[in-house]
């Protein structure tokens, strides 16, 4: 896609969004301090903060200084203000949460799934959007969009690919259009990998991070790449496919059609499949036995561990050296304390072997517990934070509605 120049109404665009990514960093700041960080003048932050409060996004406040004159203006996210949904929908359940804008939790509902229909999986995630409001149907009027995390790969919101033995009835579904003109909401749906790193950079550990990599731990190993602040996406939207990095040629055979890629070592379902030493279907996974199989030290799973360890390394060397980054966070579905261990060694055998080229300390590895329905809510947020000129960002995007939202104000080019 060629760059395209910044027309006026692009300027406006990209402007508001700098501001509020100012103010929601670095809140409460002063009109100046937003215009110092943003290279703005005064008078257009505060047009812009102007343009934001009447949708629930920014408060001000005046400070009593003691001095002469007007007293100075501090703005803020507004915590009472517009709220976000976020769902993770996999093979076996949708979970769903509604927050603010500042990633605060207010409710969570789930429904488990009795099959993998489209259709169905789609009317059960209505049914969770409006469980999330029951209590409080008020709320729904400051609702801002709807974020969708799923395994697979989405273009503009339509599931292009994924794991054919699990998701194999999703192909080329329209998720987001369609789950929009059911909702009457903006609706954005992406790969759960992605999706947590997102959320973990918006809401997370690495909120102050520009640069990371994360490894998300489902059935299989999916990854998600950070840049200077903003998600990359890739030119085919398949950016970070680490599971499917070659670790060993020639090895065990992986549904992507090549032979050893690293989620056939390093992922939940290689995990089971060692407790269980047999072929296992991917719908028969129990996070709970591989938990109680750590806790007992099963020996299959120790290694496992052990194999899966020397496979990890391998491939944030790998990463490491291509992409530079400041922190590698692991997290997701694998049990906590089994991941937390894997973190451990993983940390100690990169410290043994690094190059002299790094700086010491120059690179981390960090485990995060992370909620991916929590980054499924960041993704509305992730586009109006992401100085970009392109209109979704390799987000699946969704034509606007009747109803006038935030998002829509906020993206209009």
């Amino acid at each position: 896609m060629p760059l395209k120049g910044a027309n006026l109404g692009n300027a406006k665009s990209l402007n508001r969004r700098v501001a509020f990514e100012s103010i929601f960093r670095h809140g409460p700041i002063s009109r100046n301090e937003v215009a110092e960080r943003t290279q703005l003048t005064p008078q257009t932050v505060s047009n812009i903060v102007s343009e934001l409060m009447p949708y629930g996004l920014i408060i001000e406040k005046s400070l009593h200084t003691g001095k002469k004159g007007k007293p100075a203006r501090e703005y803020s996210i507004d915590r009472e203000g517009a709220l976000i949904v976020g769902l993770h929908i996999d093979q076996h359940r949708i979970i769903g949460r509604l927050a603010n804008v500042v990633g605060e939790s207010l409710s969570e509902f789930r429904i488990e799934l009795e099959n993998q229909d489209p259709d169905y999986a789609e009317a059960q995630a209505e049914n969770v959007i409006n469980a999330l409001f029951e209590s409080r149907p008020d709320l729904r009027k400051r609702l801002l969009g709807v974020g969708v995390a799923m395994p697979g790969v989405f273009k503009n919101g339509v599931f292009v690919s994924g794991n054919s033995l699990t998701m194999k009835n999703w192909k080329g579904y329209p998720l987001s259009d369609s789950l929009s003109k059911r909702t009457g909401l903006p609706v954005f749906v992406e790969n759960d990998a992605t999706t947590a790193a997102i959320g973990e950079g918006l809401f997370g550990a690495a909120k102050n991070i520009q640069s990371f990599i994360y490894f998300y731990f489902g059935l299989g190993l999916g990854g998600g790449l950070m840049i200077n602040g903003a998600h990359y996406s890739g030119a085919h939207n398949r950016s970070a496919e680490i599971g499917h990095i070659i670790v060993e040629p020639g090895g065990r055979q992986c549904p992507c059609g090549n032979k050893g890629c690293l989620e056939r070592y390093v992922s939940l379902f290689s995990a089971y499949q060692a407790i269980k030493q047999t072929d296992i279907e991917y719908s028969s996974v129990s996070e709970q036995e591989v938990l109680d199989a750590f806790i007992a030290k099963d020996r299959h799973l120790m290694a496992w561990k052990d194999n899966a360890v020397q496979h990890l390394c391998t491939a944030i060397n790998i990463l490491q050296n291509v992409f530079d980054p400041e922190k590698v966070f692991l997290g997701g579905l694998l049990p906590d304390p089994l991941l937390k261990d894997l973190v451990r060694e993983a940390q100690e055998r990169l410290a043994e072997t690094r190059s002299s080229i790094r700086e010491p300390n120059g690179f981390e590895l960090e485990f995060v517990s992370g909620d991916i329905t929590l980054g499924a809510a960041a993704l509305p947020l992730s586009t109006l934070l992401n100085p970009s000129t392109t209109q979704h960002n390799g987000l699946g995007y969704v034509r606007p509605t009747e109803r006038e939202s935030l998002y829509n104000l906020l993206t209009q080019y």
